[in-house]
């Protein structure tokens, strides 16, 4: 029963963000390398063409191989990915013998049980039966890894440290609603409004046709999908009004780019005035679940080039927590961002009153950052144990000018912060040190150029529109537009309105393009600073700066090791790789190193072993080899 005024609300917000068990935990990456011995059960049917498709299941395709033509024993090379929610699924690879004018013969299928990634996330060289009819057709040679998201660090008193920024994860597009849409381009003053998603100008998602509304509330406005590129990735909205014969006209369009939104989504911004229309506003959200992506040596991995550095000067601590029942504590201090160690001092043998007189400096990517200053007491014996922490918002010394360029702050204030255990409970002992925050300079960027290169040239059709290349199909690379249930947009041919979903309609891009100065005009969107372009001549006088180093492919000497790159006459490496399994490898990886004087830098690159022996995995490390060479030599040779 309802009583005045007959109001019953509900959070169509949080219905429509879907629950935990409907949201991605992870992309699983399937490299189909080939087939053996693939038999056709028609006997009658000759030698197949044979393709893979990829499912969950055995429900809906999620993507395809390509398709070999009169050979039972087809090299495929394919890479897919796809978004998974579960991990008690299993992942499905059907084989189709393919035929022109016929139905597609399925030839077989073979299975392998996701579960089995819980313990071990990467399966090489998976050796696959094909069975049909209870009968073996052929194997099926595949790589399955899995790589999940990556959740923000929970610390024992409850709180959440972000997750660390990348280049690369699944991001969750909703339009939840629209308002005031335009009634005067329908003849009765009602509309029968439906929205259409697209990332990088493709279409991705269309929602359910609403009849007679200019309000319209869409209950499957929300798709989910890999990104590889963020900060080259555009999230475009196109609202149209259903007609059932003629073209179905635009009522109102909103492009951005994926990191602009999260901006004013941090700032609580939910609604968008729409361009090309008089009236009409959508609301919108936008999810990120960051994922590091390795082995995709045309990708970031996730990486996103550094805003700046922060200069953490550890001047001293003072009557620290002493834990040791013999002696004192042996302390160190060091500095965490997003739960990662960037860097330590030396340790003060039995003393509750070091003076370190250290400065390290940390690579930051956004504002949103925090860094965790903790002193720890270094045990010989276990883990070493924390004496207490405090933490830094980079926000607070992260600020813009009006041209958009990030500000300098190096007033370098000492400061004087109680050490907490995990951040809570009565502090004991204080931390003193200064911060300070250098911005870098904002240079044009190699592949950046290369991009406006192919715009201007008319090579890429979508570079022509928006003056970029889609983060989603760079290189050979396949199948990387996918919803929250796995389906790949560009891998299966479906049909949208008479064209073919996943495909860039010139005329829309163009639409939104004109759409987004309008956008800009009147939402006063933030300024972008001018790129610099410098020779190498005038790059190598900056005497600091942050290198980049990308991780290719490599053939080393021994397996089960770790590629790291040191700086200088530091112990802790700037860069280090995931576990190479095999001496040939693929890495696909980026990391960075700070240079403080360039002149008198070294660059060192080794292998070590990493031995698990009671959690002291670093204090077990063994070079087996490494190289040392000059820092600008290398640096000129790269230029």
């Amino acid at each position: 029963m309802m009583y005045e005024p007959n109001v019953f609300p509900i959070e169509i917000a949080k219905m429509l963000a879907g629950n935990p068990v409907d949201q991605a935990i992870g992309v699983l990456a399937v490299t189909i390398h080939g087939g053996l011995g693939l038999r056709n059960p028609d006997k009658m049917s000759g030698t197949p063409d044979p393709y893979a498709v990829v499912s969950l299941n055995g429900r809906d395709a999620l993507g395809k191989t390509k398709t070999v033509k009169e050979n039972p024993n087809p090299r495929w090379g394919d890479t897919l990915y796809v978004i998974i929610t579960s991990l008690n699924d299993s992942l499905t690879l059907q084989l189709y013998d393919w035929n022109e004018y016929r139905k597609d013969k399925e030839l077989g299928t073979a299975t392998f049980p996701l579960e089995q990634l819980g313990e071990i996330t990467e399966h090489e060289n998976l050796q696959l039966e094909v069975m049909a009819n209870g009968k073996q057709r052929g194997v099926v040679q595949a790589d399955v890894r899995f790589f999940p998201t990556i959740e923000p660090l929970k610390l024992e008193d409850g709180t959440e440290e972000p997750a660390p920024e990348s280049n690369t994860g699944i991001a969750r597009f909703t339009v939840e609603q629209a308002k005031d849409l335009d009634g005067t381009k329908s003849l009765i003053g009602a509309l029968n409004p439906y929205a259409v998603l697209l990332l990088n100008g493709k279409e991705i998602h269309t929602t359910q046709k609403l009849k007679r509304t200019n309000n319209p509330i869409w209950d499957n406005g929300s798709k989910e999908f890999l990104v590889t590129d963020r900060k080259a990735a555009r999230l475009g909205l196109v609202i149209k009004d259903d007609r059932d014969l003629a073209a179905d006209p635009i009522l109102g369009t909103y492009q951005i780019k994926i990191d602009d939104m999260m901006l004013l989504m941090d700032k609580g911004q939910e609604w968008y005035h729409l361009a090309g229309a008089k009236t009409g506003r959508a609301k919108m959200m936008l999810q990120w679940k960051p994922v590091s992506i390795r082995g995709i040596t045309g990708g970031s991995g996730g990486y996103i080039t550094p805003i700046g550095v922060m200069r953490i000067h550890f001047q001293n601590g003072r009557d620290l927590r002493n834990l040791e029942t013999v002696g004192k504590s042996d302390a160190y201090a060091r500095v965490l961002l997003s739960g990662i160690e960037k860097g330590k001092t030396v340790t003060f043998q039995n003393n509750l009153n070091p003076d370190w007189d250290e400065v390290v400096y940390v690579p930051v990517h956004s504002t949103r950052e925090r860094l965790l200053l903790e002193v720890m007491d270094q045990e010989n014996l276990g883990k070493d144990r924390s004496l207490g922490l405090t933490e830094i918002a980079a926000a607070d010394y992260i600020h813009t000018a009006e041209n958009g360029e990030y500000e300098v702050h190096d007033s370098k204030k000492s400061m004087s912060e109680p050490l907490r255990i995990h951040g809570k409970g009565t502090p004991k002992g204080k931390l003193n040190f200064t911060v300070a925050f250098y911005p870098t300079l904002n240079l044009v960027d190699p592949e950046d150029e290369v991009e406006e290169e192919a715009a201007d040239g008319g090579a890429d059709e979508q570079s022509s529109v928006d003056g970029k290349k889609p983060s989603l199909d760079r290189g050979s690379r396949k199948s990387l537009d996918t919803n929250r249930d796995g389906l790949e947009t560009g891998a299966i041919s479906r049909k949208t309105d008479g064209r073919e979903a996943g495909k860039i309609d010139t005329s829309l891009a163009r639409q939104l393009s004109k759409g987004e100065k309008e956008q800009e005009k009147t939402t006063g969107e933030t300024k972008t600073p001018p790129k610099l372009r410098l020779s190498p001549e005038e790059l190598v006088k900056h005497e600091s700066g942050l290198l980049i180093f990308k991780l290719i492919e490599g053939t080393l000497a021994h397996s089960d090791v770790r590629v790291e790159v040191v700086m200088d006459d530091m112990v802790f490496p700037a860069v280090s790789s995931a576990k190479v399994k095999s001496k040939h490898t693929q890495f696909g990886e980026i990391g960075d190193a700070f240079v403080r004087e360039l002149d008198f830098s070294k660059i060192t690159l080794r292998l070590r072993e990493k031995q698990d022996k009671k959690g002291e995995e670093d204090k077990s490390d063994s070079t087996t080899a490494k190289l040392t060479g000059s820092t600008m030599e290398t640096l000129l040779r790269c230029l």
